[in-house]
């Protein structure tokens, strides 16, 4: 496009010159008669001296015929100049009329090419920038996935550790309350529903311990099988954390009660879950290249999974020390020093429900807006 607007105003330079060369041929034709003109009253000058000196001599017929021809001469060339003269005038004004109007031609052809031109731009930058934005946007859409499917792997701050840096420190927490869920009797199940059925109903109870997790600030670990764990107190400490562990543990244990009621008024075979909790040191960090998950490592998990093959059914059993740690904000029974594989006895306790000063309607199920307050999950 450019190129034909240059080409336009090269060719307006052209016509230019040439228009400009034909009226230098035309001066250079005035000037010739000029030079003419001059000659010829040469020419006049030397006939009326011829006649002046046949009139001095008397002989006045000779005289005369010399005037005639002066005379002649000069009408002759009045009469040139004044026709070159208008000629001239007419074809000047006619080329002056011609090159004014092929000027005004070429300034308007050029005018409506620098509007093309803008206009063409205009679409073309129009067009870019819809298409950039579109693109922007299936960028941002699916940088929102990948983020979001990273946060269902990762925690957020690990997360975003990871996207600057690469790696992700492992890190050391001193009071992490680690929970372990399992379903009782998971191989008779298996046994007696479809494999579609039993990875639904997995998918349904595993979902709601996803949102129970996330509402008392929890942080999914993994899943196991038919075991879920998550942890209190990572990545971001919390000493709050035993609390909202055994809180959300509970209202897990209430999950799996709810859903009961309906399989026993319909005679379908229940799912029923062991629950234990313990609460100590943890190491936690990403580890691995391919398929890298956040995890745990200490004797607190092992402890925290002892505690939950030592429970009994729809029971949060927890050891003593996280016992200490709720206390004041829960009704439990002792189950005195139980033995533990490879840990000898530890103090357990079962919990039974929240105290009545910290639960809504005081009946010990859910917490009441000032013990949220408190725990600050509202």
């Amino acid at each position: 496009m450019i190129k034909k607007i240059l080409l336009s105003i090269i060719s307006l330079f052209i016509l230019s010159n040439i228009l400009l060369c034909q009226e230098t041929t035309k001066i250079d034709s005035l000037q010739l008669l000029l030079q003419q003109t001059v000659t010829d009253s040469a020419k006049i000058k030397i006939y009326i001296a011829i006649g002046n000196e046949y009139k001095s001599n008397q002989q006045p017929n000779e005289a005369i015929e010399f005037y005639k021809q002066a005379i002649q001469v000069s009408e002759e060339n009045s009469y040139l100049i004044k026709y070159k003269l208008i000629q001239a005038s007419k074809e000047n004004e006619k080329d002056h009329q011609f090159r004014l109007t092929l000027i005004i031609v070429i300034a308007v052809l050029i005018i409506i090419l620098l509007f093309y031109y803008i206009y063409r731009t205009y679409k073309f930058t129009r067009k870019t920038n819809k298409f950039l934005s579109e693109q922007n946007e299936i960028i941002a859409i699916e940088k929102a996935k990948s983020d979001k499917l990273l946060l269902n792997i990762l925690p957020k701050d690990i997360a975003e550790e990871l996207k600057e840096s690469g790696f992700s420190i492992v890190k050391h927490y001193e009071m992490v309350s680690v929970l372990f869920a399992d379903f009782a009797g998971f191989s008779k199940i298996v046994e007696e529903i479809s494999f579609e059925l039993l990875v639904a109903e997995l998918d349904m109870y595993f979902k709601k311990f996803d949102k129970t997790v996330e509402k008392y600030h929890l942080e999914k670990i993994k899943i196991i099988g038919d075991a879920y764990m998550c942890a209190g107190g990572l990545p971001i400490a919390n000493p709050n954390n035993p609390i909202l562990t055994v809180l959300a543990g509970l209202h897990i244990q209430r999950i799996i009660e709810s859903k009961n009621v309906y399989k026993i008024l319909n005679n379908i075979s229940l799912w029923e879950l062991r629950i234990g909790i313990h609460t100590g040191p943890v190491i936690a960090g990403v580890v691995g290249e391919k398929k890298f998950a956040y995890d745990i490592w200490g004797d607190t998990v092992n402890i925290a999974s002892r505690m939950e093959s030592a429970g009994d059914i729809s029971k949060v059993n927890i050891s003593g020390t996280t016992y200490e740690l709720i206390k004041d904000y829960f009704d439990c029974t002792y189950r005195g020093k139980i033995p533990v594989k490879s840990k000898g006895e530890i103090d357990m306790y079962y919990v039974e429900k929240i105290k009545a000063a910290y639960s809504l309607e005081g009946d010990g199920i859910l917490p009441n807006n000032e013990f949220l307050n408190f725990l600050k999950i509202n």
